[in-house]
Order: structure tokens, then C-alpha cells, then sequence
């Protein structure tokens, strides 16, 4: 009996309660370390998937690059009324035919355009084959300009830019044929509810015809970022023209060398460039 005892008291006394303290606040402190570790990491992903989600967003990290297309960033700035559509409607009054070109686009963060979507329409035959009858040539833009009306919401109708250009069918027509359509023309579009003035609709001359041709490649091809190397040329082989245009490399000694009546300062996306086209 009294081994029994002695055993047993042996084992209570074992159960000192500063030692299970001791160990119950150790386990509390690893505990608390081991979250508090926890805790930073988290905040350490996040605070860096913000920084490059931003960065990406106002194209400020080195491996960005500028590109026109939406991003889901843009999509859902876009559905909770952050950013607001804007669109504009121009007709490319070619010499085989007409075409209507409506885009909708918003502005960035970083300011850069986003283009969200286009609509390509064209008819046949051009604005010069009605040298003889106006009025019916007009009524081809009549057809595009409702075309544009479907794609585009009404509220946003009088804040869209209408604009109409001529090339090279209608620049080859005598001088009087040419204004008597163009005359037709502008009514048409000064009635159609978007925001148009007489100066809107006008024959493009052969240099902004290459320029334009030239940026809007590049401007699909995400070239526009970077120097003139980075561009591509732009061949606009037309039904009354033929138009090449390309950058020029920033260097004197190739500069020297061609007319400078060719020769044009482009701003593009706040860089200036020397571009070529004839």
C-alpha cells in the first residue's frame, strides 16, 4: 500500500502547473508567430498583385507595352461606370465604292485609346460614278449612314463625329462635277444627327491619304509605341491612286537624302516621327 502511495504521489507531484503554463503560453506563442507570418505573406501577394495590375494598367512596367484592344481591367471599368464609351462614324468615299467605318472606343487610364469594337460597311459603286446624278450617289450615304445608326446608341448620336473624305475618284472628276456631289453629300449628313459641320465632308488630298492609311495600320498593329523601327509601311494601292508610306529612321545621313516635300511630322502617342509617303 504504501509503494501504491508513494508511486501515486510520485505522479501528482510531476504535475507541476507552472511547467503546463509554461508550455500552454509556448504553444500560444508559436501559434501567434506562425499567423502573424501568415498574415504578412498575404499582405505581401497582395500588395504586389496590385502593383502589377496597375502597373500593367497605366503601361508603366518594363514589360509593358501599348496595345488598343480592351482588357478585362477596361471591361470592368467600363461596367461599373468608371469610363464611358465614345464613338465616331467616318465614310471613306473611294473610287469603287463607299464605306463606313463606325468604332467605339474609350479612353484609359493611361491614356491611351482602347478600341472596343468597329463596323465595316461598304457599297458599290463609288460617289464618282454618280458624277451625272447626285442625288443618287447621295443616297449611297444615306444607306451607310443608317448602317452606322444601328451600331451606335441614339443618345449618342449628337456627340458622335461624322466625317466624310473623297479620294481619289472624286479629285479626277472636273472641279464642278466633284462639288455638286459633295454638296449632295452634306446634306445628307448635316440631317443625319450626328455631329457634323460642312467642313466635315471634303476630298482628301494624296498626302493625308497616305498618312492616315499609314497610322491606322500601325495603330492596329500596336506599332505606334515604340520608335520609328518598330513601324511598318503601309502600301495603299487604290482604285485611282497608289500611296507608300513609312517612318524614317532618325538619322541625318539617310534624312539628307530624300525630298523633303515628302517628308512629314507625325505626332504619334507623344512621340514625333518623320514620315515618308508619295
Amino acid at each position: 500500500m504504501d509503494n501504491s502511495g508513494s508511486v501515486r504521489r510520485r505522479k501528482l507531484g510531476n504535475d507541476d502547473p507552472s511547467m503546463s503554463s509554461k508550455h500552454s503560453q509556448q504553444s500560444k506563442n508559436g501559434k501567434g508567430a506562425l499567423s502573424l507570418q501568415k498574415f504578412f505573406l498575404i499582405l505581401i501577394i497582395f500588395v504586389t498583385s496590385i502593383i502589377i495590375i496597375i502597373g500593367s494598367y497605366y503601361q508603366v512596367l518594363p514589360w509593358s507595352v501599348y496595345t488598343h484592344g480592351t482588357n478585362a481591367l477596361d471591361n470592368l471599368a467600363l461596367t461599373l461606370g468608371i469610363q464611358k464609351h465614345t464613338h465616331a462614324v467616318i465614310i471613306d468615299a473611294g473610287s469603287t465604292g463607299s464605306r463606313v467605318l463606325a468604332f467605339t472606343f474609350h479612353q484609359s487610364y493611361g491614356g491611351n485609346l482602347k478600341l472596343d469594337k468597329e463596323l465595316f460597311v461598304e457599297v458599290k459603286p463609288g460617289l464618282s460614278s454618280f458624277a451625272d446624278n447626285p442625288e443618287k450617289g447621295a443616297e449611297t450615304i444615306v444607306e451607310l449612314l443608317n448602317k452606322a445608326k444601328e451600331e451606335i446608341p441614339p443618345a449618342a448620336w449628337k456627340d458622335t463625329p461624322l466625317t466624310i473624305k473623297a479620294t481619289a475618284g472624286l479629285r479626277l472628276l472636273p472641279s464642278h462635277k466633284a462639288e455638286n456631289l459633295l454638296n449632295e453629300v452634306r446634306e445628307v449628313c448635316l440631317a443625319s444627327e450626328f455631329h457634323c459641320t460642312n467642313a466635315s465632308v471634303s476630298i482628301m488630298d494624296g498626302v493625308d491619304e497616305g498618312l492616315f492609311s499609314w497610322f491606322t495600320v500601325n495603330f492596329l498593329l500596336d506599332r505606334l509605341g515604340g520608335n520609328a523601327d518598330n513601324t511598318v509601311a503601309a502600301l495603299d494601292l487604290g482604285g485611282g491612286s497608289t500611296q507608300i508610306t513609312f517612318a524614317l529612321p532618325n538619322k541625318k545621313e539617310l534624312l539628307k537624302d530624300v525630298p523633303s516635300k515628302y517628308v512629314h511630322k507625325v505626332s504619334a502617342f507623344h512621340r514625333i516621327l518623320s514620315v515618308y509617303t508619295h
